[in-house]
């Protein structure tokens, strides 16, 4: 049997590319092997007069297409579908597809791109079985979950504001490796190391921060974690490495002076200040001792030898 497709508007587009094209594609994704439109007529047995008369019983004018194709009722609306969609792709744009290359110069199509639209493996590719071994293994490798992620970031003491920016971040694989290197530092301080300092460096030092790498942060903490230098220096010591990426953290504390202070030598600085000062009260000494002390002394440590100070008093 036969069947038509009234294409309203494509009178003469189908002659030269468009025509071959949806012939080639409706092949190409159907069983159908007879096609002909009206732009390549008279021909194929069909003349000039029958096809004037095809085109009055089917109401069209000199603006107009029509397409036929032959074979069984499936096959048939099956092609015409594809003409239709063809038809409507032609409309929108150029189709994303895969093409071949003829022996004239010319392509057709091959088949679509990999997207929604593929529905079919990789050609290219040997078949893989899948097993339920692979599968297994698959499920233990899953990565975790963000709100499983943030659950554990709070169980270590971190705000669900810095555990969502982390997560969200470049940093989170570098977070947990840290967690686990620096144990002797709490998580929150990496956190914050990461994530907080280096918008820090650049409102107080004014530096770009875009040179810091994984290593450097790596090496400021290690200092901490070995209770070299305090937290505080932490953004000076970033930022001297922001401006000079070849910089060297060991060399930068000891120009600097900011090696953390024995326990005994902390004493004495506090024993002098209180000495010296009339007043005191525990803030105007800590005030005091922190503006000498700062980045030589954790604060916690200042705090306990002056309360003691002042109860020997």
């Amino acid at each position: 049997m036969a069947m038509s497709l009234i294409l309203r508007g494509f009178g003469g587009l189908l002659r030269d590319r468009l025509g071959p094209e949806i012939a080639q594609y409706v092949r190409a994704k159907s069983n159908a092997k007879g096609i002909i439109h009206s732009d390549e007529l008279p021909g194929y047995g069909i003349s000039d007069g029958e096809k004037k008369e095809i085109m009055r019983k089917l109401n069209l004018s000199s603006m107009d297409a029509f397409v036929i194709v032959f074979g069984d009722r499936e096959t048939c609306e099956d092609a015409l579908k594809i003409v239709v969609e063809r038809c409507r792709m032609a409309i929108d744009g150029v189709p994303k597809e895969t093409r071949r290359a003829k022996e004239d110069g010319t392509t057709e199509y091959m088949r679509p791109l990999p997207g929604s639209a593929r529905m079919y493996p990789e050609t290219d590719e040997m078949p893989i079985t899948i097993t339920k071994e692979m599968i297994d293994r698959l499920k233990r490798e899953l990565p975790m979950l963000p709100d499983e992620k943030l659950r554990i970031l709070e169980e270590m003491g971190i705000s669900k504001e810095l555990g969502n920016q982390l997560i969200r971040s470049k940093f989170i694989n570098t977070f947990e490796e840290f967690v686990n290197e620096f144990r002797n530092i709490k998580p929150t301080l990496i956190a914050t190391t990461l994530l907080l300092t280096p918008k820090e460096i650049r409102k107080r030092f004014n530096v770009n921060t875009e040179n810091l790498k994984k290593n450097h942060y790596r090496e400021v903490l290690r200092f901490v974690n070995d209770k070299i230098i305090s937290k505080e220096v932490i953004p000076d010591i970033l930022a001297e490495l922001a401006r000079n990426p070849e910089g060297d953290v060991k060399s930068i504390i000891e120009d600097r002076n900011l090696t953390l202070m024995s326990r005994d030598e902390v004493e004495k600085v506090i024993d002098r200040i209180m000495e010296e000062t009339r007043d005191m009260e525990f803030g105007v000494l800590m005030g005091r001792a922190m503006a000498e002390l700062r980045g030589r002394s954790d604060v916690e440590i200042v705090k306990e030898i002056i309360r003691e100070k002042l109860k020997e008093r």
